[in-house]
């Protein structure tokens, strides 16, 4: 995959790139643009110089997705937004009716796909009082989870699975755990265990009907902006087939050990149950769901140190996943 490349030289191409691909979604090539996020995806605000319309462009990692994965992602977008009452961010749909487009500039050495999605405003929720905020997750979660339990994918529709192959296997999706960063012997000895662990409990869950289907697998705080509307669910780019437990571990990443993580289980279950079913079972299984979010956390660190969040967070967070994992054994294991 191609490295994570933050040299000016190349982010004034990407700027380039993303200057000239706007013009193929019908905007003026003189709106205005500014980068916002640079991890794997690159994404940038945009403002219609015509009317001042603001979108977000995303441009794609090259890689990672292809474009029948893309058009899929964006298909199951716009089935939520139209058939649930679940705010989610909007693809720009061009003239033509194609929503992604193919953006290059000199100095980027692989053409790039790129979408655009209705800008949305608001605010990230304050993880000072997160519980309120975690009976609505609940609540729009368990409103995409019985979606995707009604909703007939169409033929060619091309996701990851969230699954322990693609998690723990020769080939994962984001890496090994065991590369991660600062890991000490005592670290791989004990994470070890719970990968065992992991894996025993989850084909037991597995087995189980009505667990597993379509999630947006990426629901943290980053991706959910709260606005006078309610909560909206934006960047859709993990969505796959996983467990649907699994949605809540992704609402607690970098986060999971606060103090409060019991109440804020206990809230998003509330909300959840409001909207369906969740057995007594399902709600004990969720600190598994968590600690293997934690261990998929720790390899996407590892496969991606080139990163500023990798340099900055990894070797704490190996340390904090080993704590982790030693309290979740002593509990569960």
């Amino acid at each position: 995959m191609e490295s994570f490349n933050t040299s000016k030289e190349h982010l004034k191409s990407l700027d380039v790139l993303a200057q000239n691909v706007i013009t193929k979604f019908g905007l003026s090539g003189n709106s205005r643009i500014q980068l916002i996020n640079y991890s794997e995806n690159i994404t940038y605000k945009v403002q219609n110089s015509d009317n001042g319309e603001i979108y977000a462009l995303r441009v794609h990692r090259p890689e990672y997705h292809s474009l029948e994965a893309i058009e899929s992602e964006l298909i199951w977008m716009l089935a939520v937004s139209k058939e649930t009452d679940v705010l989610v961010s909007k693809p720009l749909i061009c003239m033509d009716g194609t929503m992604i487009q193919i953006g290059s500039a000199e100095g980027v050495t692989t053409d790039r796909y790129c979408v655009m999605f209705h800008w949305i405003n608001g605010e990230f929720p304050n993880e000072e009082n997160l519980s309120s905020v975690f009976i609505l997750l609940g609540e729009i979660t368990a409103k995409m989870h019985a979606h995707s339990r009604s909703w007939t994918p169409p033929r060619k529709f091309i996701r990851h699975s969230w699954d322990l192959e693609s998690i723990f296997g020769i080939n994962p999706i984001w890496g090994h755990w065991q590369d991660a960063i600062g890991l000490t012997k005592d670290g791989f000895n004990n994470l070890s265990k719970l990968e065992t662990t992991l894996k025993n409990k989850l084909n037991l869950f597995e087995d189980t009907r009505d667990r597993i289907g379509l999630i947006h697998a990426d629901l943290s705080l980053n991706n959910i902006i709260m606005n006078n509307n309610g909560p909206n669910v934006i960047d859709f780019d993990d969505c796959g087939f996983s467990w649907y437990l699994y949605d809540f571990a992704t609402a607690v990443t970098l986060i999971e050990d606060r103090k409060d993580m019991d109440e804020l289980i206990a809230s998003w279950v509330e909300g959840y149950r409001t909207i369906h079913p969740l057995s007594i079972e399902e709600e004990k299984e969720i600190p598994t769901f968590i600690l293997l979010r934690r261990l998929l956390q720790t390899a996407w660190f590892a496969s991606h140190n080139d990163t500023n969040l990798a340099q900055t967070l990894a070797e704490d967070y190996t340390n904090g996943s080993c704590a982790l994992a030693e309290d979740y054994l002593t509990k569960y294991g």
